[in-house]
């Protein structure tokens, strides 16, 4: 049996283009019916009543601020459209990093379908999705003060729970899509590369691996980061900073895995050039003492060997300047800043609920 293509299509991408719209706009359909309006669908299927529909939305809990109330929903609603976008971007982002992933390895490219092929796996997608739903019912549900969102009519509760397996579906395959994908990146660098010459590449030919895995990390935590932001201020609740905990966590493991596996091949890489340098200046350095200098019958051959070991130690300054990661230090310590400034905020709230303050 062969292995599903990271090129076809995911859960949510298929329930999108069935809707025969574009990606875009069936993306704000969908995330309109998981987001503001499908609540206000649930509320006037359970009230038959627009007004008290309305307000039951944007007054959800007793004793927060109404304008929490009011903007909570629309900042959910745009999470959504994002995430969904951000689905397909991620899954092309691979599909189009092919090619250049492709001329590092020994076969021709060929073991890359088998090295990411679960990125489209549906079974993979809705176990995750079952597992985030399991994971998150199962936390105590801790908010600050009554809620009324709660449907109680049949038909309410019908609707509720389709809009929810529709929204823990995409949030499933949201996280699958990210980590499988930098799984196999890890799984990508184990294996063995062709790396390039330094000469030819100072990141030795890993730059499209870092800078995908940088992309997808960056388009992850553009994610986490409103969700972060949501569940701090608009609703503050320790089971939402619980969900978001090992989310942030995981996203953060999986950017730095695959580098780590692909850190081991480009230093000793590194370290073989270095070594190959080394002796070749040693052997043209113990050449130099050998000769006699005042013979102008040798002057040509010197004039080389002295080129010879300026070019040589030209390279080996070139060497110390080649990196052993797929991407510079700047690079790095930007998305280390994001990932523990999110971490961070998250933890703080947790100690704090866990304290009672």
């Amino acid at each position: 049996m062969l292995p599903t293509s990271p090129r076809r299509l995911t859960v949510v991408e298929q329930l999108i283009t069935r809707s025969r719209l574009p990606y875009s706009l069936g993306s704000l359909a969908l995330s309109l019916i998981m987001g503001l309006p499908g609540l206000l669908l649930i509320g006037l299927l359970d009230t038959g009543d627009i007004t008290i529909a309305a307000q039951r939305v944007f007054t959800p809990y007793t004793n927060r601020p109404a304008w929490t109330g009011i903007l909570d929903p629309l900042v959910n609603t745009a999470i959504i459209f994002y995430m969904l976008l951000t689905i397909r971007f991620m899954r092309n982002k691979l599909a189009t990093a092919e090619t250049q992933l492709g001329s590092l390895t020994t076969d021709g490219g060929t073991s890359l379908h088998w090295i990411f092929h679960h990125v489209s796996s549906t079974r993979a997608q809705l176990a995750t999705s079952l597992l985030l739903f399991i994971s998150i019912t199962l936390l105590p549900q801790t908010y600050p003060g009554s809620t009324n969102l709660t449907p109680t009519s049949p038909q309410a509760i019908t609707a509720a729970l389709i809009i929810t397996a529709i929204f823990y579906v995409t949030v499933g395959t949201f996280v699958w899509v990210y980590i499988s994908t930098l799984w196999g990146l890890h799984r990508f660098g184990k294996q063995p590369l062709r790396l390039k010459h330094y000469q030819e590449d100072r990141l030795l030919g890993t730059g499209a691996i870092g800078s995908l895995s940088l992309t997808l990390a960056i388009s992850y935590y553009a994610v986490i980061g409103p969700v972060t932001f949501e569940s701090l201020v608009l609703s503050p609740d320790p089971t939402g900073y619980a969900t978001l905990f090992p989310l942030v966590l995981l996203g953060g493991i999986m950017f730095f895995l695959p580098q780590v596996s692909l850190h081991r091949q480009m230093q000793t890489t590194k370290e073989h050039e270095e070594r190959r340098v080394r002796a070749q200046l040693s052997q043209l350095t113990l050449q130099d003492k050998q000769k006699d200098s005042n013979r102008m019958e040798d002057l040509p051959h010197q004039v080389d060997r002295l080129i010879q070991l300026e070019m040589l130690r030209l390279n080996e300054k070139r060497l110390q300047e080649v990196p052993s990661w797929p991407f510079d230090k700047k690079t790095l310590e930007y998305f280390a800043a994001i990932f523990l400034s999110i971490l961070t905020a998250l933890l703080t709230r947790l100690l704090l609920a866990a304290l009672n303050l």
